[in-house]
């Protein structure tokens, strides 16, 4: 059964191809993502703007990779950083929520689209984050990274709520 949030398991030729597509659509979502927060950051001038963001975990070195947005989102300085530090801006609840999807495109190589979870920046504040993430294989079939996007929906939320 498909949880909502999760994408279907595809065969493996297929899987392939979609990998292919995914990284394609995450390349293209990050040069989108990049010139939208250029032009948001030229109109915000003083205003705090959410930004979206860009990260990537590598399984090898397991090393997490931030976007200058993503660590805007959270309130961090660039410096060491970890996927536990990560998992800890999440409450309980959100943080098996995110664990979940992360360790199942890690162990079966299965990406998400659309998990929006609660988290705590590193000054309390409480936002909504929406994200997105897949895997990435080598020429085998082995999950050697995993991707994604983030973006804090906080301020639409507002809105329509």
């Amino acid at each position: 059964m498909v949880e909502s949030g999760e994408l279907p398991e595809p065969t493996l030729p297929e899987y392939m191809r979609s990998v292919s597509i995914h990284f394609n659509s995450i390349a293209l979502e990050w040069v989108r993502m990049e010139a939208e927060n250029a032009s948001l950051r030229k109109m915000a001038r003083g205003v705090s703007v959410p930004l979206a963001g860009s990260w990537g975990y590598e399984i090898a070195s397991k090393q997490l990779h931030w976007s200058d947005e993503v660590y805007r989102i959270f309130g961090v300085s660039r410096g060491d950083l970890c996927l536990e530090l990560a998992l800890s801006f999440y409450p309980p609840q959100a943080r098996e929520k995110i664990e979940k999807v992360f360790n199942r495109a890690l162990n079966e190589g299965i990406g998400w689209e659309d998990v929006e979870a609660d988290c705590i920046t590193s000054d309390g504040t409480h936002l909504v984050t929406h994200s997105r993430g897949w895997p990435q294989m080598d020429a085998s079939g082995t999950v050697i990274r995993v991707v994604g996007t983030f973006k804090d929906i906080t301020p639409r939320l507002r809105v329509v709520g």
